[in-house]
């Protein structure tokens, strides 16, 4: 080997070591600044509502109004009772109202891995909140209040699902794909949140997903509610709840008990379904058309399982609670009403 090639090994080599050092370094800096500003949040952000022990941890529960039934309000995959800033106070001026954080989301505790069905009767049991229930469900959160009030049929006496689908086979295997190609994109999320490093990346800089999804919580929540939000999706607790909220769920067991929960239908209960607006592609297609018509008969199909179902199509985009909270809350004026005049 000639000399002067030699001699360039060792400069190289220190080269190297100082590049693993000032990244080491800079991680340790952006881990620890990280951790401040989480702990400054929750110290800003303080729970609006209680903590209750549900065996070993707690979750977050807060509510407002008087009345019944009371209504109980479940999010949409990773977000908070934030998400029902605009529903909730409405809906306690003619009846009692609840709205939780799930295990590890926003103010609730991490907890060992559960059923978040059966969490949530538990929260509800522990947490002095008797039924009966008219339940409200966004998103993921509907095919969760579809499997409570298959579960609980005796304390359920009223439905509300927005943006929520039939769970026929064809929306299972997508739900599947979609799972495992997001997941890649999530944990890097959960580690850039772990290591501090969302903090310090310019906004302009996030995915286009994440930064259309910031732009839509500032666009339609009240200031102190989507500032607390996008704080929550900057957390380490937050965000790896939410991967696995949105990696291990739903189960093949909890897919099974929504197809029999569709099975065994509601009888009479009021059920209402508010149907998001189906956006087409810049590339629309005759298979795209396709999609949406079938889309809107699992919708239909929906509204099917109650002989008092009714299908409602908005005008909105996905997050109907705040893009359209008014249409939620005459959804749950109707369902409590004949949830009263029928006892």
């Amino acid at each position: 080997m000639p000399r002067r090639r030699t001699k360039q090994l060792p400069q190289l080599a220190r080269i190297g070591l100082g590049l693993i050092a000032f990244v080491v370094v800079l991680l340790v800096a952006t881990t620890v600044y990280g951790t401040a500003a989480t702990a400054n949040e929750r110290a800003h952000f303080r729970p609006p509502g209680r903590l209750v022990d549900v065996g070993g941890y707690r979750l977050h529960l807060r509510c407002a109004g008087q009345g019944s039934p009371t209504v109980v309000l479940e999010s949409g995959g990773g977000m908070t009772s934030n998400e029902w800033t605009l529903v909730q106070p409405e809906v306690a001026k003619f009846t009692r109202v609840c709205s939780y954080d799930r295990a590890g989301l926003g103010w609730s505790e991490s907890g060992p891995p559960s059923d978040p069905v059966e969490a949530l009767h538990t929260l509800l049991r522990k947490g002095g909140v008797l039924g009966p229930y008219s339940v409200v469900g966004h998103s993921y959160g509907s095919g969760l209040v579809l499997r409570f009030a298959y579960r609980f049929p005796d304390e359920v006496k009223g439905m509300v699902l927005t943006a929520a689908s039939y769970p026929d086979d064809e929306v299972q295997r997508v739900v599947a794909d979609t799972s495992i190609r997001s997941r890649p994109y999530l944990e890097m999320y959960a580690w850039s949140t772990r290591l501090g490093l969302m903090r310090i990346t310019p906004e302009r800089y996030l995915p286009d997903m994440l930064r259309v999804y910031l732009g839509l919580l500032r666009q339609y929540l009240p200031p102190s509610a989507a500032e607390c939000e996008i704080a929550f999706l900057h957390q380490t607790r937050h965000v790896q709840s939410f991967l696995i909220e949105e990696s291990g769920h739903p189960t093949p067991n909890e897919e099974n008990e929504e197809a029999a929960a569709c099975a065994r239908r509601f009888g009479e209960m009021p059920l209402v379904v508010l149907s998001e607006k189906w956006v087409y592609s810049s590339a629309f297609s005759q298979q795209e058309k396709e999609e949406a018509r079938r889309e809107d008969e699992r919708q239909t199909r929906l509204a099917g399982l109650s002989s008092r179902g009714k299908k409602i199509d908005l005008e909105s985009g996905h997050l109907i609670p705040l893009e359209n909270p008014s249409a939620v809350v005459d959804a749950v004026r109707h369902v409590v009403y004949i949830a009263r005049t029928a006892e």
